[in-house]
């Protein structure tokens, strides 16, 4: 009998995840960006004509699809993550409203934005290996890039960074005060 995961396989093989999900992200945030400022008009077929053209060159670059692709699952299990604690401070009776406006504090999302850019950092150190490898190697002159994905890059160093950002959000949330 076929499982969940036969399907999810069957998906992998058609490139759904590499090319088709890739394609269907990047057609719809430049859609959207190009309908909401109006560059080139009010025109639907020109802004989705636009749109598909820069998805397709997008999907045609390597590195690019391959770098969604893992910023994309970090992101998604960071999503998860998140909702399995909000699940939780909801069971614990804490109202929606106010884990809403502890995220809409500046300490909050600030505090996510912080997460997104290590988590584009982690994916652009998966998409471009060879830049810690000449870092680890020795091969060629290590370049301050270089040097800060072998820093950054080591788990130890990315843990203190994550505990770093939730001791400032915790303090920030500890010391505001309203006005």
């Amino acid at each position: 009998m076929a499982s969940l995961l036969d399907a999810l396989g069957v998906l992998e093989t058609l490139g759904f995840y590499t090319v088709i999900f890739p394609f269907l992200l990047v057609l719809g945030i430049v859609y959207g960006i190009l309908m909401q400022t109006k560059i080139f008009g009010e025109s639907k077929s020109v802004n989705g004509l636009i749109a598909t053209i820069i998805a397709l060159i997008t999907v045609s670059i390597l590195k690019v699809t391959i770098f969604i692709t893992v910023f994309l699952q970090i992101i998604i299990a960071f999503l998860v993550v998140v909702f399995l604690i909000v699940l939780v401070f909801l069971f614990m009776g804490i109202k929606a409203e106010t884990i809403g406006n502890a995220l809409l504090h500046p300490a909050g999302y600030s505090t996510m934005i912080i997460l997104f850019l290590i988590f584009a950092f982690i994916a652009l150190s998966v998409t471009f290996p060879e830049i810690s490898e000449v870092a680890e190697t020795g091969e060629a002159e290590t370049t301050g890039i270089a040097a800060a994905s072998k820093i950054l890059g080591n788990p130890t160093m990315l843990g203190l960074i994550v505990m770093f950002v939730i001791f400032v959000a915790a303090a920030a949330f500890v010391t505001y005060t309203k006005d």
